[in-house]
């Protein structure tokens, strides 16, 4: 959008009015104007929306003002020390492997492998456990109380889970298992040298799985987007959300399995 059509926007849709709010002391109040920010629907008419709504709509983050540097470079998460070394030795550096490990430690670039997530409870629980109980709970012990409920929980929705999971759902019902993949960075080209140290870009992915007997199942629903377009915000996790319910609009009935993540649900 050109910058004229961008300022016309924010003429159009950011008005000013006076303050109505009152000081204690019974004086005005020293601000003397206050914005109003509005929104189209899909009707074309203005509703009025709140400032953090106003900015997340047009893609404003309170980060998003710092310099990003043009040098950076994203590496797959298939990337190892010893991969990064032995392509260096193709190339006829010659240097051993712990001074190119010192060498990699003083630019603060380290190396991270994905491993299963864990529950934030229950790891607590484990820790508290072995410091406190010598590896069994408590009987009286709060800390242990509150982890036997988080237990009972997760076990009680696991039931409803595959309880659900297993019924044969009629066509005006729709169950999913959602959740959010774990981040890719693309182009992702395993086995290719050259692509190695590519420009990346962060790609996101939201899953809509549907679940039930095989006999009646429903298509999977892909929500994908890259760093480019939006983050991993609240307001674009909701955007997800939105797409896949478009999806299904003339479905009467909707259920979500949804985790306890709130960066990802």
């Amino acid at each position: 959008m050109p910058y004229p059509e961008k300022r016309s926007f924010m003429f159009h849709s950011v008005c000013q009015v006076p303050t109505a709010k009152v000081c204690g002391d019974g004086k005005p109040s020293r601000r003397g104007r206050s914005f109003i920010y509005r929104l189209k629907d899909e009707d074309q008419v203005p509703q009025q929306v709140c400032k953090m709504f106003f900015l997340s709509t047009l893609g404003y983050h309170p980060t998003n003002d710092s310099l990003v540097l043009g040098y950076r470079r994203y590496l797959p998460s298939d990337i190892s020390m010893k991969l990064i070394y032995a392509d260096s030795i193709e190339k006829d550096n010659k240097c051993s492997y712990e001074s190119y490990r010192q060498a990699v430690k003083s630019l603060n670039i380290s190396f991270t492998k994905l491993g299963e997530e864990q529950c934030e409870s229950c790891l607590l629980q484990e820790q508290h456990v072995k410091a406190d109980h010598q590896g069994e709970a408590a009987v009286n012990c709060p800390q242990c109380e509150k982890w036997q409920i988080h237990k009972d929980s997760a076990t009680g929705s696991r039931l409803h889970y595959q309880s659900d999971a297993e019924q044969d759902w009629p066509e005006d019902t729709s169950t999913r298992s959602v959740d959010l993949q774990k981040v890719i960075m693309l182009p992702r080209m395993p086995g290719v040298k050259s692509a190695v140290f590519t420009r990346r870009i962060v790609a996101y992915h939201e899953t809509f799985a549907s679940v039930g007997k095989k006999t009646n199942k429903k298509n999977t629903i892909s929500v994908v987007w890259h760093e480019g377009i939006a983050g991993r915000s609240a307001a674009e996790i909701t955007s997800a959300y939105a797409a896949a319910l478009e999806k299904e609009r003339d479905i009467k009935h909707i259920v979500y399995w949804v985790d306890n993540c709130s960066s990802q649900n």
